[in-house]
């Protein structure tokens, strides 16, 4: 039986929130794109999530049948405009490399799944540039797109310049300014 907070996505990966073993189990997916950040960083980080009112947002995990985690990300439901149109905000993306689209239409389902269940009327998806390879990027961005999303803007990220940078990035230029995992 499926419960309120699992979406089945297909026949192979289910979206769960991460909580407990799924978020040590995530480490491995966590450190292969971010291996500045240790494993109490991340469980910190995931506690975070934990403690937010699930029609606030979350962290979800899309996992496959063993419990192996393919895709991580943040959602939060936001009042987007003026008007006060409902908008459910995927960010903080971490997908794994694997062949095809499946993993990218399983995010979009769980999109769709989340949307529908907190009466969304717009989705957006922050598809971050420093952790994703190019191909993972094109073929996520087509996926997309043949679902119907549409770029929407350019988000310009940088650290102050008097910020101090942690002892565990020093020397990793690249790492400045992701903004994906703190």
């Amino acid at each position: 039986m499926q419960s309120a907070n699992t979406a089945v996505m297909g026949d192979h990966l289910t979206a769960t929130p991460l909580t407990g073993r799924q978020v040590q189990r995530a480490y491995a997916l966590v450190s292969l794109m971010h291996p500045h950040v240790t494993a109490k960083q991340w469980t910190d980080y995931a506690r975070k999530y934990a403690r937010v009112p699930r029609q606030r947002g979350g962290l979800i995990g899309l996992s496959d049948r063993r419990g192996y985690v393919h895709a991580i990300f943040c959602y939060a439901v936001d009042r987007a405009s003026l008007e006060g149109c409902r908008l459910l905000r995927l960010s903080q993306l971490i997908l794994a490399q694997l062949p095809g689209r499946s993993l990218v239409a399983a995010l979009t389902s769980s999109a769709e799944h989340l949307a529908a269940a907190f009466a969304c009327e717009e989705i957006s998806i922050q598809m971050p540039t420093a952790t994703l390879t190019a191909s993972t990027r094109v073929t996520a961005q087509i996926t997309l797109e043949a679902t119907g999303f549409r770029p929407a803007g350019i988000k310009m990220v940088r650290r102050p310049m008097n910020a101090v940078v942690p002892a565990a990035e020093q020397g990793e230029g690249q790492r400045h300014g992701s903004g994906d995992v703190p």
